[in-house]
């Protein structure tokens, strides 16, 4: 007499477990180590774009559980493991200063977790490569993926400019040049000492802007760098340190000017300037082919085209414009990322599925390590030519 009840208390349980499955089915969840560009830029991106963002990490337990509670997170850390180890999250994002990024990733591999790295992606290309060997040996396997932010890749603008120069239809592309003139926090008139200041910690215009150019010269040619030659600048001697009040030696660049030559012959040239002290702000990549020419705004991601008649093909490329990087690489990286973990190749939304395999992987890291490894060691040779 109590197996028929019983029964329908299976299924009731049956039907609500499928039910819960059928939601988490299109869920990732997403813990955030870091507490500034992590919580201004990402967590919000990620919100918007399917994650459920389940826990942050902050030094100080205090602004860990004040950041929770203003955005709704329900697992708040000051400690590392607790959150890598968490089993509410999938996916770890690691979004702190250069030099605790190797250490933050590896943990979070050696939890399983799929990972997404800011950049500059290591201190240098010895902790790039043992990350990379991680995520192929450990994560991989498993069926994890392992990303690098390097969103500007993902843009309309930059992924039109890609189309172009595969389909050869204005002739190879045979110079890039990029310009960035920011006024950055970090190098203001009355900025204090950071680890942006330090070239032993990762700082600099390089780590802050070339690092993602580097990329983008990568990614647009689908070529490696073979040589580059370099000059850096501090452009200011000494920051004050907040900790005791005195003045602090800066050590890393403000200015970077550098050239490199592609392993196929394309030139690239780039102007970093983290103290343009009072002109506006650009960001742009203007590129030669040898029957036209494309032009890049990173801060309106704004594409242009023109031929050799002089003819003009102006286009944002995106429904709400705004910078390449927080406004609109961000969101099209997280869509991306979210596809690639819950659907792969199977993503019935080809254009989606097309993009998400240009996430630039750890791969992509280690090589872009490795250039900038490179133009750090010219710069200390008084712009030698150093080959990657």
């Amino acid at each position: 007499m109590l197996s028929f009840p019983i029964s329908i208390i299976m299924i009731k349980n049956i039907v609500l477990a499928m039910a819960i499955i059928s939601v988490n089915a299109d869920e990732v969840r997403v813990g955030i180590i870091g507490s500034g560009w992590g919580v201004d830029v990402l967590l919000p991106a990620f919100k918007q774009n399917g994650f459920d963002v389940t826990a942050i990490y902050s030094r100080s337990k205090e602004k860990a559980e004040a950041i929770a509670r203003a955005n709704n997170v329900k697992h708040a850390f000051d400690e590392i493991q607790q959150l890598v180890c968490s089993e509410d999250v999938d996916l770890v994002s690691v979004v702190v200063p250069t030099h605790l990024r190797h250490e933050y990733v590896m943990e979070a591999i050696r939890c399983g977790k799929h990972v997404l790295a800011d950049k500059p992606f290591a201190l240098n290309a010895a902790e790039a490569l043992e990350m990379k060997e991680a995520a192929k040996n450990t994560l991989h396997p498993a069926g994890k993926v392992a990303f690098v932010d390097f969103e500007t890749r993902l843009t309309p603008g930059v992924q039109q400019m890609r189309k172009v120069i595969q389909s050869g239809s204005i002739g190879k592309a045979r110079v890039l040049e990029f310009r960035a003139s920011i006024s950055f926090g970090f190098a203001k008139d009355e900025a204090n000492w950071s680890h942006w200041s330090s070239k032993e910690l990762g700082g600099g215009v390089f780590s802050a802007v070339g690092t993602h150019f580097v990329d983008v010269c990568r990614f647009l040619l689908d070529d490696d760098v073979e040589k580059v030659m370099a000059i850096e600048d501090s452009l200011v001697e000494n920051q004050k340190d907040n900790e005791n009040g005195n003045l602090k030696r800066v050590t890393s660049d403000f200015y970077s000017s550098v050239q490199m030559v592609m392993k196929k012959g394309t030139h690239v040239s780039m102007i970093l300037n983290a103290r343009p002290q009072g002109s506006p702000n650009e960001n742009t990549v203007a590129i030669t082919c040898e029957k036209g020419s494309m032009k890049f705004d990173f801060m309106k991601s704004k594409y242009q085209f023109y031929t050799l008649e002089g003819q003009s093909h102006d286009d944002e490329m995106c429904e709400n414009p705004g910078n390449a990087f927080s406004d609109v690489g961000t969101p099209y990286l997280c869509k991306a990322i979210r596809s690639r973990i819950l659907y792969g190749d199977k993503e019935t939304n080809e254009e989606l599925r097309l993009l998400a395999r240009d996430i630039a992987t750890f791969e992509d890291g280690y090589e872009n390590q490795k250039v900038t490894d490179a133009v750090h060691s010219s710069a200390s040779k008084d712009g030698e030519w150093v080959y990657v």
